[in-house]
């Protein structure tokens, strides 16, 4: 699923986007394999740093089908700008892999809401009824 960007950061492995609707987009290659490291994670983050522009945004991530992620990149903090994140949703078509991404979220709970998907469209629209609830529109001055 395509939309419309306002800003976009390709890192190789993934492409880190600010969309229209203010929401933020980490989309993983798809069918090519690809391993995150504790680099990774940190270009990952400073990217996402250059999306939020002072805004509050929920963040919505599509991982690939053969991604896999280092013990050292799972060590990253990720939730150093948690105040700057409104909620986030991770695009998980498999049962398996998403029951595995909820049991990582029950170990290291982040400090905002966040729910696993199956299909795109739903992740949407929980974000953007939480942007709705809470409101993207509240500015911050710094970003940490």
């Amino acid at each position: 699923m395509l939309h419309d960007y306002i800003d976009s950061e390709d890192l190789g492995f993934c492409r880190v986007s600010l969309r229209k609707d203010e929401l933020i987009e980490i989309r993983f290659n798809y069918d090519t394999p690809y391993e995150i490291d504790a680099a990774a994670m940190v270009a990952i983050g400073r990217s996402i740093d250059t999306k939020y522009r002072e805004k509050k945004r929920g963040i919505i991530a599509i991982p690939g089908l053969y991604g896999t992620m280092t013990k050292e990149a799972r060590k990253i903090d990720m939730f150093k700008n948690a105040h700057m994140t409104l909620g986030v949703a991770v695009v998980i078509p498999g049962l398996a892999q998403r029951l595995l991404a909820s049991f990582y979220f029950k170990m290291k709970p982040p400090p905002y809401p966040n729910k696993n998907f199956r299909l795109e469209k739903d992740a949407i629209e929980w974000l953007l009824e939480i942007q709705k609830k809470k409101g993207s529109n509240a500015s911050l001055l710094t970003l940490v």
